[in-house]
């Protein structure tokens, strides 16, 4: 009997045990594990030296372009044959000539009458002189003398104006010859043989081949960037980097900003800064000919150094003005800096980061979250920035 109930005891504690093993088995499944921290990429913060670059497009645009006037009356008796659009002429070279008949007929008129008039003023010289003599010997009376005086004076002006008239009628003459003041190309031609014209016309538009220059508009809020001592009179500019698609490829040229034009513009807000294209070096694999006129062009000038700046990604800017850094308990904390520069792949941090601080360039890092920190180089993540 008593063997009988310390069976009964033993198989008690049993179920009360398994019982107490079930409960607390049920506990444990009730309780989950904490959920993983989320992965954000960060990037170290550190200062460095920061070349800037402003970037603008414009035209390529000759130095001198000109209307080509005829300067007097006539009809085209002759037209350079490189008298056409896009022909090529020299200095000196006679592009336009009209008949120069009745202009040297003008010439002849001119020299005849200056003839005259000088033999007048001889004749008027020696009679005064005469009168002037008889006159200190109470021969002559002073009226005579006085006479002969305006007489001589008289002449004298009429001889210099037959001079001038002689100048004018050899400028005439020479007018009926349009000779090339420079170097360079046609750009239109308005004037044929046989076409009588007047004085005023334009023959022709041209332009000098002795350099190209393009109009950059440059934002007002990028002058900051640039070394404002363009902006001075007969300053030396930046070097200017210029790139243009020509026959199926893309060419390059060099350039250096020779001034800056006079006004911002109302409209735009801009200044137009003048990059004069310098003359292509084939020796150091650059283009053997200088970029064609009315090229579109894209140009990248050289700005100003800065020291000690933060180069973060783009993605690290948050509402901005702000970046999240990670305190020592890997939480993420918003920070307000100053910013320099904004650009599409970079930003650039003038204060508020101290070196070897770390920020969050991950889309989906969030402000106070703790966080698993993944470190990447700030080139990686500035290319994944600027895919986005």
């Amino acid at each position: 009997m008593a063997r009988a109930h310390a069976w009964v005891l033993v198989l008690g504690a049993g179920a009360l045990g398994a019982a107490g093993l079930a409960l607390g088995r049920a506990d444990v499944d009730a309780a989950p594990p904490p959920p993983p921290l989320p992965v954000v990429d960060v990037v170290e913060a550190a200062l460095r030296e920061v070349q800037l670059t402003v970037e603008a497009h414009g035209t390529v645009e000759p130095r001198t372009e000109i209307d080509l006037v005829i300067e007097t009356t006539g009809r085209i008796r002759s037209v350079a044959p490189d008298l056409a659009p896009g022909g090529y002429f020299a200095e000196g070279e006679l592009l336009v000539e009209l008949d120069p008949t009745d202009a040297r007929l003008e010439v002849d008129r001119a020299e005849a009458v200056l003839a005259r008039a000088e033999s007048e003023a001889r004749l008027a010289e020696a009679r005064s002189a005469r009168l002037a003599e008889l006159a200190r010997q109470d021969v002559a009376s002073p009226a005579q003398l006085e006479e002969s005086q305006r007489a001589r004076d008289t002449a004298r002006a009429r001889a210099r104006e037959a001079r001038a008239n002689l100048e004018l009628a050899r400028l005439a003459l020479a007018r009926t010859r349009v000779v090339a003041p420079f170097a360079g190309r046609v750009r239109e031609k308005q004037v044929d043989v046989g076409q009588f014209v007047t004085e005023g016309t334009a023959a022709a538009r041209v332009f000098a081949t002795d350099g190209a220059e393009v109009r950059l508009p440059i934002p007002s809020s990028e002058l900051r960037y640039l070394d404002l001592a363009v902006l001075e009179p007969h300053a030396k500019g930046p070097p200017v980097r210029l790139r243009g698609e020509f026959a199926g490829r893309e060419v390059e040229w060099k350039g250096h900003v020779v001034r800056s034009e006079a006004a911002i513009a109302p409209q735009s807000r801009t200044l137009h800064l003048v990059v004069r294209v310098d003359e292509p070096d084939a020796s150091a694999g650059g283009p053997t000919l200088p970029p064609p006129i009315g090229m579109f062009v894209h140009a990248e000038i050289r700005g100003r150094r800065f020291e000690r700046e933060c180069e973060l990604p783009a993605s690290a800017l948050r509402g901005g003005s702000e970046v999240l850094v990670l305190d020592a308990a890997s939480r993420l904390q918003p920070r307000r800096v100053e910013i320099l520069r904004a650009e599409r792949d970079r930003v650039l941090i003038q204060s508020g980061l101290s070196p070897g601080e770390r920020v969050a360039v991950s889309a989906l890092a969030e402000p106070g979250i703790r966080v698993r920190a993944s470190l990447v180089a700030a080139d990686a993540a500035a290319v994944a920035s600027s895919r986005r």
